[in-house]
């Protein structure tokens, strides 16, 4: 877990507006009336009333799975609840006014488009972007924008999404994914879906993913199968949503349970404070932020060099930033804990480790965290300690290896 300054993150959030009441769409085209609160600036997503045929429109061609348009079977959210996640090298944040032009752009592009049933038009494009944004009004939960802090702020997006469709293994949670040709082959799809995947077993306790992609679409395939994800082979379907006929109407069909997720990233629901401060220390140690996500308390406070962090996502970022700080600057870098005291009832203190390593160098940077377990085994308070002398040690061999901090 690295202690070093990884900068601030910024997240935007759009300023709510009133409650508004919109139709629905199912799959046969009939509009049912929902209401929840909307966080869409007016303008800038199309309006379910005066663009009610696009919709419809988008919805039969494309084939991802969005249940803003189908029956609501979730409690309605607002979008100041929905998380950002967060990857060692990747943000999946909630979408912007400005991810609609690069959005348009990938989806545009024939490589990217390659198994799907149409290139999008820009307005297309748009309307399938207030989709998305209302799925995760409706669900909480949706397919984020991926993004590379500092360097990217749009790659593509990676998440979860509910069918507004019907087949034989609905209702069910899908993980899919489509990144922009340009950031392919660098293994962003496969490590944000790892962080949805998280997410979806550890924070929202859900018991089976599934995922599916036609046949010949073997880079989809292969995330599929390297996050964990069998083949249903009776499964495999004729999508609903296209003719008979249709080169693209066969679909192969993944499954990946719970059960089967949690051994291989070593989640477990073990009890107690000391157990869950080692799995926490562990998670730490791999990046595997979201894994780390459901053993915080909502309102779990962070304290580090002065700063305050309250809640999961804003702790989270700051652990994640150090980290692509870490591995920004140096060649490699390691990090290892370990559980040194129980100063009182209730609270752990863990020794962490940065082995950080560039140009031939080594150095091994220490310090201290004191973690106090509440209600529920959940941490509720994590308070960062430098010792002394650790902070200008790395700075010296930082300077000795030529990196300026």
């Amino acid at each position: 877990m690295p202690a070093l300054s990884g900068g601030d993150l910024e997240e935007a959030t759009p300023d709510p507006i009133p409650n508004s009441e919109v139709k629905l769409f199912g799959a046969d085209g009939t509009a049912r009336e929902a209401v929840w609160e909307s966080r869409t600036p007016p303008g800038l997503f199309p309006d379910p009333d005066t663009d009610a045929a696009a919709m419809r429109e988008v919805i039969g061609v494309f084939l991802f799975c969005f249940a803003a348009y189908s029956r609501p079977r979730m409690e309605a959210k607002s979008l100041a609840s929905v998380p950002t996640l967060f990857s060692r090298r990747l943000i999946l944040r909630p979408w912007r006014d400005s991810d609609l032009e690069p959005f348009a752009a990938m989806n545009v592009d024939t490589r990217v488009a390659e198994f799907l049933p149409k290139i999008l038009s820009r307005d297309e494009s748009d309307v399938l972007a207030g989709l998305i944004r209302r799925h995760f009004e409706m669900h909480g939960f949706g397919v984020w924008v991926v993004e590379i802090p500092d360097v990217e702020a749009f790659i593509g997006f990676v998440g979860l999404g509910v069918p507004a469709w019907e087949a034989s293994f609905t209702p069910c949670v899908e993980v899919a994914w489509r990144i922009a040709h340009a950031h392919w082959g660098k293994g962003y799809a496969h490590e944000a879906a790892e962080a949805a995947l998280a997410f979806a077993f550890g924070s929202l306790g859900l018991d089976e993913i599934l995922s599916w992609t036609v046949p010949a679409n073997f880079r989809s395939r292969r995330v599929m199968e390297k996050i964990g994800m069998t083949r249903d082979e009776e499964g495999d379907f004729e999508h609903p949503r296209l003719p008979e006929g249709h080169v693209f109407r066969p679909h192969v069909l993944y499954r990946l349970e719970r059960r089967d997720w949690a051994p291989r990233v070593g989640f477990s629901e073990m009890k107690g404070g000391r157990e869950r401060v080692l799995q926490f220390a562990h998670f730490l140690d791999g990046d595997a932020f979201e894994l780390a996500r459901p053993l915080l308390s909502p309102k779990c406070v962070y304290e580090v060099r002065g700063e305050t962090h309250v809640g999961a996502n804003a702790i989270l970022a700051s652990y994640a930033a150090a980290t692509r700080y870490a591995h920004r600057a140096f060649d490699e870098v390691g990090y290892e804990s370990e559980l040194v005291g129980e100063p009182a009832p209730g609270t752990f203190s863990v020794r962490f480790t940065d082995v950080l390593i560039h140009r031939g160098g080594e150095h091994r940077h220490c310090s201290l965290q004191h973690w106090t377990v509440g209600e529920g085994d959940r941490i509720e308070r994590i308070v960062h300690e430098d010792l002394p002398g650790e902070r200008e040690a790395v700075r010296a061999f930082a300077r000795s290896v030529g990196i300026e901090m």
